[in-house]
Parts: structure tokens; sequence; C-alpha cells
């Protein structure tokens, strides 16, 4: 039998498009007039299908969307059935394009660790980020991730480690510094090591009941705004309110300012900015103070200067109008 396939190969060849019609379809196998060609699809064949996944990884991943980027990333994954360049010793057509393709599978794997850390998967995409990290030490972008998967799931500190690791063999070897971005998420993880520090803040020996929509409220305004007013009569819990806001608050500074011996509107900013140490107060403390509406402020100034939020109370209905001050107040 193999003495006459050899004798006729022509007649062999169209036994075996003969059989692979029979179980594919007659239509998978296209005559032409050099002989046969598959009649299928680039989505359809693997080694083109492959690229075509990684290119829309790559586009999504620009975009922004990193589910889809992650999906396509996986799609072009589950087309290889071995790690890349495994049968690249083979002597045949089939591995010679598989091994090929091995560049692109890498960047497919790739492509996955990146979206699964930018979507906040950092448990699975820590491994696969290190793994690339060894391949490739100088791949910032992988790094960046890495750094804050491993921030947050084995804690700031090792990620710190990992950056101080990386900046002496940068300097060692090339004279350099880590790129803008890796310097960016090292600040960011040194932020994140920062104690909380609340300055003034009471403690709350029992829960504020019935005042979640006010808590709310009040957190939500001083995230877009500079200064905050609660106003209202006495005894409503206005200073209560702004205590429990001040120990919430997602700065990690905080200063509660109190402005009972306040007498004059003029002197709120200077008291609040001798108090938090952004300057010196001007204004002689009297020996006993007068007794105006009770006042107090709680603020952010050393974690962002430039933004200081402030959270204002008053005793009294009688003030229609924050206080005069270099900031903008806002109700």
């Amino acid at each position: 039998m193999a003495g006459r396939a050899a004798g006729h190969p022509a007649k062999a060849l169209q036994v075996v498009v003969s059989r692979a019609r029979a179980q594919l379809g007659a239509d998978l196998i296209a005559s032409t007039p050099t002989g046969y060609r598959l009649a299928l699809t680039e989505d359809q064949v693997d080694a083109s299908a492959v690229l075509l996944s990684a290119a829309a990884s790559a586009q999504r991943a620009r975009a922004g969307d990193h589910a889809a980027a992650l999906a396509s990333a996986e799609a072009g994954l589950a087309l290889w059935e071995g790690p890349p360049g495994g049968d690249a010793g083979l002597d045949d057509p089939l591995a010679a394009l598989r091994a090929e393709r091995a560049s692109t599978y890498r960047s497919l794997a790739r492509a996955r660790a990146l979206a699964l850390a930018r979507l906040g998967r950092h448990a699975e995409a820590a491994e696969p980020l290190a793994d690339l990290v060894r391949e490739r030490p100088r791949d910032e972008e992988v790094l960046v991730e890495l750094l804050r998967s491993e921030a947050a799931t084995v804690g700031p500190p090792a990620a710190l480690a990992r950056f101080e690791a990386y900046r002496r063999s940068l300097r060692d070897e090339l004279g350099t510094d880590p790129g803008p971005a890796l310097q960016a998420v090292q600040q960011q993880l040194l932020q994140g090591t920062a104690p909380v520090v609340r300055h003034g803040v009471a403690y709350e020996p029992n829960a504020l009941l019935g005042r979640d929509d006010d808590i709310a409220a009040v957190a939500d305004l001083l995230r877009g705004a500079r200064v905050v007013s609660i106003v209202g009569p006495g005894g409503l819990g206005k200073t209560r309110l702004a205590q429990v806001v001040s120990r919430r608050a997602k700065q990690r500074t905080v200063h509660f300012v109190a402005l009972a011996g306040v007498g004059a509107d003029d002197d709120v900013a200077d008291e609040v900015a001798s108090v938090v140490g952004a300057g010196e107060s001007r204004r002689p403390r009297p020996a006993s103070p007068p007794s105006p509406p009770t006042r107090s402020a709680a603020s952010r100034p050393r974690s962002a200067p430039a933004r200081p939020c402030w959270s204002w109370t008053t005793a009294s209905t009688s003030w229609a109008a924050p206080p005069s001050s270099p900031v903008p107040w806002c109700r």
C-alpha cells in the first residue's frame, strides 16, 4: 500500500481529500487549478485567529475596556495547546507555523495579566505578572501593575521592597532612574503606608443614630468642596455630625479645630491656620473667652495643602452666611 501510494502521489492526495470531505463537509476543501485549499476564514484557523485576538486585545486595552481586553486575550490563549515554542523542534510545516506564533502567545499572556490587574483582580494577576517580570525585568508597564497587585495581596511593604530592588539595579546597571509611572506608584504606596491621623477628633462612645443621610450628604460635599457649612439651631447635633464626618473622612490627616474662643469672623481663618500649622495666629487669646456661637472645623491641610477640606458648624441660626475667609466657602 505504501509503495502504491508513493508511485501515485496525486491519487493518494485525492483519496485523503475525499475522506476529509466525507468527514468534515464537502465545502471544507476547495479545488483550485493548482490543487486544493482549505475554504476557511481567518478566525477559523488558529494560527490566524490568534493574531486577530492579539490585535483586538491591544485595541481594547488602549480604549480602557479592560474586561473586553481580557476576553480577547483569553480567547487567543485558548487556541494554544501547549507552552509557546514547545514543538519548535519538530520538522514539519505546522510546527514551523506554530513556532512563528510563539511571540504572539507571549504577548497575549502579558495582555491577560495586565487586564486582570487593571480590573482589580490582583490575586489572579500577581503570579503571572511576577513570571513576566522575571522574563523581562525592564518591562515597567508590567512592573507597575505587579507593584499594585502585590500591595493589594501581600502589602505595600513588599511592593516597596520590589521597587527599591529595581531602582538599585537600574541605577547600578544603567545609571538611570525608574520611569514616571513607577515613581508615581511608589509615592502612592508610601502615602498608603502613612498612619491615619485625627487631631482633635473626639472618641465616639456610642453610634450616632438616625443621621446616616446627613453623614453621607456632608461627606459627599467634602469630596467636591473646599469648605462645607453645617448651620442650624443650638442642640441640633452639628458638632457631633462634624466629628463623625471627620472620623470617617478618606483624608489620611484630619484636624478638628474648636473655635469657641473666636469672637470675630475675621479671626476664623487665622485661628484655623494657626492650629493646623499653616501659619501663626496673630490674634492674642483672651484670658476668658467671650460667648460667641459655638463653632468647630475639620480640615485636611497636610496631605493636600492646596485643597483644604473644612467642616464648619455653628450653634445659632443668626449665622445666615459663613464667616469671611481667604478660601471659598460652600454650604
